[in-house]
């Protein structure tokens, strides 16, 4: 992804706030539903779990509402 298209991290801490960007991971979602199929095939184990996705989807769902309120949000 372009520059203009990283995440951009706030945080603060004692008081200091820091911006940082971070770049964008390339992803294979390709393979994720690979995965999931051999999986439910019973070729493999599943790499993402379904806690992990429940976390992920926490997360968020966090970092929604922080936008939204303007404040950080204890997970």
């Amino acid at each position: 992804d372009k520059e203009e298209q990283f995440g951009l991290l706030h945080t603060e801490t004692e008081g200091k706030v820091v911006r940082k960007y971070i770049a964008t991971e390339d992803g294979d979602y390709m393979a994720y539903f690979a995965n999931v199929y051999h999986a439910l095939t019973g070729e493999e184990e599943l790499i993402v779990k379904p806690e992990d996705g429940r976390l992920i989807v926490e997360v968020i769902e966090k970092a929604i509402q922080s936008s939204n309120e303007k404040r950080m949000v204890a997970m």
